[in-house]
């Protein structure tokens, strides 16, 4: 029954193309809330014994402890077979219990979107992309929750079909068969940084970093791609130029940021008149000219233009222009 019932909500989010889906316990029910193009809205409510079985359910397919419930846990799932969908869609889980021992979950879905040049609003950006596989060096990709990073280095990723492609993520997120996924795992002391110097005696010709979480790991990845590797991965920024401050703010020294990184894209994802999502893109090629220029860390004057532009071809909405003018 359980099963049947996530089942059936699971068609309904893929429907509604949502991201994020929140269980919070609320009294004695279970709130659900679904954040599906960029709105936050309640799905449904459930009673407490349901809800809890909800969570146990997803957290036993994502390998997590059904007797924790206060820690943080946070696993990966794949849900497939869903009529809604003509993809294996991925869920990245997260619980978390309150001082009352009462869990929540929130599940991320990341849906398994074709990378092509309809995937984006201007082709060139697509194809700007695709050349940097040719190069070595660090790739950074950056933009807020659900603007679809992973989806974007991985696709690229899968057009190096013969190459050796290594990937170190916290979760997994998209499981690919071809690629040599590691998984951090703190308490077995898999860190990031641990896993980075494994993979680097592996000599991968991509490697993709999850994110770049603290100062150590960013030092990691540096010299990866300084020693010939080229890399791709993520971290949390506003804009391009709010990146790089990032990296010299974990001390990077700037000539190691000038000579290693080659590109940082910026992305959002938009949606468009014709109720799809399509990826916008602020493209920054980076070199000491660019460091030097760097006196802001906010959007490009390009992105407004980009996104004007969009707006004058009936792509977006007037709405969608302004809620994403400031990136």
């Amino acid at each position: 029954m359980i099963e049947k019932l996530i089942t059936e909500m699971l068609q309904d989010f893929v429907t509604q193309t949502a991201t994020d889906v929140y269980f919070m316990p609320q009294g004695s029910d279970f709130e659900i809330k679904i954040l599906a193009q960029n709105n936050l809205k309640i799905y449904r409510r459930i009673p407490q014994n349901f809800g809890m079985q909800i969570i146990n359910y997803l957290k036993f397919r994502a390998g997590l402890m059904l007797s924790e419930h206060r820690r943080p846990q946070t696993g990966s799932l794949v849900f497939d077979g869903l009529q809604a969908s003509n993809h294996k869609v991925f869920g990245r889980i997260s619980t978390v219990g309150d001082f009352q021992g009462k869990e929540s979950m929130v599940i991320r879905l990341i849906y398994q979107l074709p990378l092509m040049q309809d995937s984006f609003f201007f082709e060139n950006q697509y194809q700007f992309l695709k050349q940097q596989l040719q190069s070595k060096g660090l790739i950074l990709f950056c933009g807020p929750v659900s603007s679809g990073k992973t989806t974007t280095m991985y696709q690229l990723a899968n057009l190096c079909s013969q190459q050796q492609v290594m990937t170190i993520e916290d979760p997994v997120e998209i499981y690919e068969p071809t690629f040599l996924q590691l998984q951090v795992n703190e308490k077995a002391g898999m860190t990031y940084l641990n896993l980075l110097k494994a993979a680097l005696r592996h000599h991968p010709d991509l490697l993709i970093i999850g994110e770049i979480r603290d100062q150590a790991t960013a030092q990691a990845v540096f010299d990866a791609a300084l020693s010939g590797h080229l890399v791709f991965t993520t971290i949390h920024a506003d804009c391009a130029a709010s990146a790089l401050r990032r990296l010299l703010d974990w001390q990077i020294p700037a000539a190691d940021v000038a000579a290693a990184v080659r590109v940082v894209n910026y992305q959002r994802l938009l949606p468009t008149i014709n109720q799809s999502f399509k990826v916008l893109c602020e493209q920054m090629v980076v070199d000491q000219t660019s460091l030097i220029a760097l006196s802001s860390s906010s959007i490009s004057a390009e992105w407004g233009q980009q996104l004007n532009e969009c707006f004058q071809n009936n792509w977006i909405s007037l709405s969608t222009k302004k809620a994403f003018t400031a990136g």
